[in-house]
């Protein structure tokens, strides 16, 4: 084989190599890690709710979250962040979860919906005996705090 021909295929190689760290790198596996958005600019949209379950962690004053299954609903979507709102000493609770989606319409997006599962916290500060409502995206739930 000439130089020319060991130098060409020492290129080839090197390149693939490198083609392959970059794909490894951008399929990671690392759900917490926010992909570069596609498209520049993001704005927020609010996730539709799959899901939620109350979890109460045995402690003392008892401390409540919420596991939340929400939805991506295509490849463009990202989770952003989880808001909670409730009013001091009150009984009514909201949840809205919140994605990303680019700003642009231009953009192409996979047509896969997926999901995403994380929890949210509401805190210690609930009177024993008292029921609560909680409403997270279009589901509501009632309990009675411990």
């Amino acid at each position: 084989m000439t130089n020319r021909g060991r130098r060409w295929r020492v290129a080839l190689i090197a390149a693939v190599g490198v083609l392959a760290l970059g794909f490894a790198a951008a399929c990671d596996g690392d759900d917490d890690a926010t992909p570069t958005p596609v498209g520049g600019e993001r704005i927020e949209v609010e996730a539709p709710v799959e899901s939620f379950e109350i979890l109460i962690l045995e402690s003392f004053p008892p401390q409540y979250n919420v596991e939340i299954v929400s939805g991506l609903p295509n490849g463009c979507h990202l989770f952003e962040r989880y808001e909670v709102e409730r009013e001091d000493g009150a009984t009514d609770i909201k949840i809205t979860v919140w994605n990303t989606i680019p700003a642009a319409d231009d953009v192409a997006c996979t047509e896969e919906y997926g999901t995403h599962t994380g929890t949210a916290t509401l805190g210690s500060d609930f009177e024993s005996g008292t029921e609560y409502t909680l409403t997270v995206g279009d589901l509501t739930e009632t309990f009675i705090a411990q």
